[in-house]
């Protein structure tokens, strides 16, 4: 994956909870997951992009951005999820 940014990062989860075929939590988990502590700045963006599509009326865009900071503790969930069967030799 390389080093993604925050931006890179919120939009991406977005496309993945939002997209049928997307992986839902699961898939944004993965992906928090190699971002590793940089994921955590992704949590902090959608709140801050939520706030500003709202405010410019561009629901389109706030509701993805919401639906990132509002899946977050689902999101994580995954993450360690992964972590943990990573740690069993457990992951597909």
């Amino acid at each position: 994956l390389g080093e993604l940014t925050a931006w890179e990062g919120l939009f991406r989860m977005a496309w993945h909870l939002w997209h049928e075929d997307g992986g839902g939590t699961e898939a944004a988990g993965r992906l928090a997951r190699a971002m590793g502590s940089g994921a955590a700045a992704v949590e902090r963006l959608a709140r801050i992009l939520y706030e500003h599509f709202d405010r410019a009326g561009d629901s389109a865009n706030a509701v993805r951005c919401n639906s990132v900071a509002a899946s977050w503790e689902a999101i994580e969930r995954q993450a360690m999820r992964r972590e943990e069967q990573a740690g069993l030799g457990l992951e597909r």
